[in-house]
């Protein structure tokens, strides 16, 4: 039983009948009425109806819409196929590569991030990742791509990171590209004249990028002096 239509057509009478106020009154208002009424029923055979200044062209909308559907889901498996690739590439991170190695994977990966429609799936479980590899990825994503709306979630591993002993056994140079990507939006925030981070956030960066600097694995390495040079920023 089409519901939905006998809704729409009960709808749209009993429109009608307010109208008329209990009068047979079939003026241009009451028969448009009762047309549209009529629409859901006949839609399915008729190509068009018209009515005043109006007409429903019914195979060619549902046509175009169709069309439309398709073109949508070809632009979504695109997009999908993108950001597994860009996955992949995360994947060929090797904890043990020499800088040179990780610097033109880093290289590949902002390149990659750039044609990217949206970097947002890199930061939907972030903050809990033990993936360096996918964390490598994202900073340089993010590095490239600053998103506001990612802070927190870059705040947040930072924080959990600095806090454990071995930095959870991610690379320094892993942090120091996280810094690269907090010191870009950084950047951003203080050239706009009425900041894009709230105070918290502010502070937050401050807080994490403190804790990070007296970490036992950052003194004395370029982390810790670019952690207090972010921190200067704010």
């Amino acid at each position: 039983m089409p519901y939905s239509k006998i809704s729409f057509s009960l709808i749209v009478i009993l429109a009608g009948a307010l109208h008329t106020f209990g009068l047979v009154k079939f003026d241009v208002i009451g028969m448009s009425l009762l047309m549209l009424a009529a629409i859901p029923w006949v839609s399915s055979w008729l190509e068009s109806i018209k009515f005043g200044n109006f007409e429903a062209k019914f195979r060619e909308l549902k046509e175009a819409v169709v069309a439309t559907q398709k073109e949508l889901d070809q632009l979504k498996s695109i997009y999908l196929k993108m950001e597994k690739d860009f996955l992949m590439t995360c994947s060929e991170f090797n904890p043990d590569a020499p800088a040179t190695e990780l610097n033109r994977l880093a290289s590949n990966l902002k390149a990659k991030a750039k044609g990217l429609t949206s970097i947002d799936f890199l930061f939907s479980n972030l903050a809990n990742s033990s993936n360096q590899a996918e964390v490598f990825g994202a900073a340089c994503a993010l590095h490239v791509r600053p998103q506001f709306h990612a802070i927190d979630a870059v705040i947040d591993l930072i924080d959990t990171l600095s806090k454990t002993e071995d930095l959870r056994g991610f690379r320094l140079k892993t942090i120091y590209r996280l810094l690269m990507a907090v010191d870009e939006i950084v950047k951003l925030d203080t050239r706009n004249k009425d900041g894009l981070l709230t105070d918290e956030q502010r502070g937050g960066v401050v807080r994490v990028l403190g804790q990070l600097q007296s970490h036992r694995r950052c003194i004395g390495d370029d982390t810790s002096q670019y952690a207090a040079t972010i921190v200067a920023k704010l």
